[in-house]
């Protein structure tokens, strides 16, 4: 236990602001963000027993910051799709505004498939390299980059759809 404890430490203390730096990129929020990490520590802590020693603990907290944050975004999504329904109903609509067009954004990254979205997010939206990045998602930089193209061409038809 206590081996696990000091492993944690480290772990935080070295990859804190990478883990802080993807939830913010997926959320857009410092809060949000904040949460999101602490969330996938606690999921990190407890799944700890089933981590692989193939790729890096840094990296595989990193893929759970990420999906967390994934998930509070389609949760988050859900709840303005509520709440847009119910101002719809009650006022006109007033969709074409910026924020409007971010949160469409959000929202189709949110839907791609997982390589897709982790290589959107980790490559393109996060402040970390590629080749860091390539190294989280355990592909090579070439992959990363075919994988960022591919998301863009579906983002594109996706928000062309919208």
């Amino acid at each position: 236990m206590e081996r696990k404890q000091a492993i944690f430490d480290c772990l935080i203390r070295e990859s804190l602001p990478m883990f802080r730096s993807t939830a913010y990129s997926v959320l857009g929020n410092a809060a949000d963000a904040d949460d999101a990490v602490q969330e996938a520590l606690i999921k990190a802590w407890k799944s700890y027993h089933l981590f692989r020693s193939k790729s890096k603990l840094s990296s595989w907290v990193c893929r759970i910051t990420l999906n967390v944050a994934c998930d509070m975004l389609r949760k988050k999504k859900r709840e303005q799709a509520k709440i847009q329904k119910i101002q719809q109903e009650s006022a006109p609509d007033n969709s074409d505004s910026e924020s409007g067009q971010l949160e469409q954004l959000q929202s189709a990254i949110a839907e791609l498939e997982e390589p897709y979205r982790s290589a959107i997010t980790l490559g393109v939206l996060s402040n970390i390299t590629g080749e860091k990045a390539a190294a989280i998602l355990e592909c090579n930089p070439n992959t990363l980059y075919w994988r960022i193209s591919r998301a863009k061409e579906l983002l594109r038809a996706k928000l062309k759809g919208m």
